[in-house]
């Protein structure tokens, strides 16, 4: 019996490529097919998956033709991932804003409050989340509250919990527990902050008491704040001082201060009568100096008067010369006299007292003086009374609040003798 062997090197070459190439169509065809549906159908999940709780991804997925069991759990762990990540960006972006993420999750049950510093009354080492953490501490909520809100948080945030609802009680217990705990160390916070801050205050007070010293209340004050301020970090608008670096400095500055404040006092109501004239003289201007440069000519105008007892109208004068206004002074002196004040002004270069009184408003600064400036005026012939109404009609416009104090002050009809006494010298 002969045997035919089927030999694919002979015959027609032709015919064996085209059974070749029949034979690989019927077997490659179907699975083309098979891939682009399963690859349509990925990408139509991928769009709809927005949203889709697991069950619903899992429902969805496994109706694609062509997908694999493994493949369904795959694309179900890569969706819960994805689903958390969504979640924890949700939650993020609600952070201090309005709108859902907000809604959901509350940062803090605390209350709020500025850390303090501009604007402040006073300074102090001592911030707002403390204080509202002691007068208003955290109220554990009950359990009927808890389970509300965490049912509350899951519906809008499933997969920020992984879809378990346990984790959304969990979560309310254990914010309880944070925020608790914070306001316990707020409260701390506070009692430490006024530690530091009694212990400046009562050191500053010590010390003031120990040397004798005669500073006056508002200008002690500002010292004082100026060393609680001192203890804070650079950050906040202090020095970054420990406490006692910080009553140290403000100590010796406090010492300086009640030196200078004594040699006023030293003078006395009717020993100006009796000191020498060079020595008042010297004393008078170089306080007025140091005063000047921290702002405290009020003050020293104030004790002008009553311990030494010089009128308003002299007492300002000396708290604030006209020679602390550069261009008011000039301005003064280059101004012509009135007859017969002065000599005889051809009519051209006068100056009309409407003109006068602008130009010198326009030219003051916070450090001029009204009454002093008056003072001058009058010397050159012009109503002083005018020029104090002037200021007075415009006080908005052209003074502060310590200036527009000066011009209710009782002013003497005439001088009086330590007034007369003190002009002799100093003029």
């Amino acid at each position: 019996m002969v045997t035919i062997i089927d030999d694919p090197y002979s015959g027609n070459a032709f015919g064996r490529i085209g059974k070749g190439i029949g034979k690989g169509l019927s077997e490659q065809l179907p699975k083309e097919i098979e891939r682009g549906r399963l690859s349509a159908g990925l990408k139509k999940l991928e769009k709809e998956s927005e949203g889709l709780d697991p069950m619903q991804y899992f429902s969805r997925a496994i109706t694609i033709p062509g997908i694999t069991p493994q493949m369904v759990e795959s694309l179900g762990q890569l969706a819960q991932r994805r689903m958390q990540a969504k979640a924890l960006q949700d939650f993020n972006a609600g952070e201090g804003k309005e709108g859902r993420g907000a809604d959901v999750f509350p940062k803090s049950m605390l209350p709020g409050g500025a850390q303090g510093g501009e604007g402040e009354v006073a300074p102090s080492i001592t911030t707002r989340p403390p204080i509202q953490a002691t007068i208003e501490p955290f109220i554990p909520r009950t359990p009927e509250e808890k389970a509300a809100a965490a049912a509350k948080n899951y519906e809008a945030n499933k997969g920020f919990f992984k879809h378990d609802p346990q984790a959304a009680l969990a979560y309310e217990d254990q914010k309880d527990a944070t925020e608790m705990a914070r306001n316990q160390a707020l409260q701390s916070q506070r009692k430490g902050e006024q530690d530091v801050q009694n212990l400046i205050q009562n050191s500053l007070t010590a010390q003031h008491g120990k040397l004798g010293g005669k500073v006056p209340s508002e200008v002690y004050s500002r010292l004082e704040d100026k060393a609680i301020n001192a203890v804070k970090s650079r950050e906040m608008g202090g020095e970054g001082l420990t406490e006692q670096q910080a009553i140290k400095k403000y100590g010796d500055e406090l010492n300086e201060i009640s030196k200078e404040y004594n040699q006023i006092l030293s003078l006395g109501r009717f020993n100006l009568l009796t000191k020498g004239a060079k020595e008042t003289t010297r004393v008078i201007k170089d306080i007025q100096k140091k005063l000047a440069s921290r702002g405290e000519e009020e003050v020293f105008a104030k004790i002008l008067q009553t311990n030494n007892g010089l009128s308003p109208d002299y007492a300002y004068k000396l708290a604030y010369p006209v020679s602390n206004s550069p261009e008011v002074d000039k301005y003064l002196k280059s101004l012509p006299a009135q007859p017969p004040f002065g000599p005889v002004v051809p009519k051209a270069k006068r100056v009309s007292q409407d003109q006068a009184f602008q130009e010198i408003a326009d030219k003051m600064t916070k450090k001029s003086g009204p009454l002093a400036i008056s003072d001058a005026l009058r010397e050159k012939g012009y109503d002083a009374d005018a020029f104090l109404k002037f200021l007075t009609e415009n006080k908005d416009k052209y003074l502060t609040g310590e200036q527009a104090r000066q011009l209710t002050e009782a002013r003497n009809a005439i001088p009086n003798l330590n007034d007369i006494f003190l002009h002799t010298m100093l003029e």
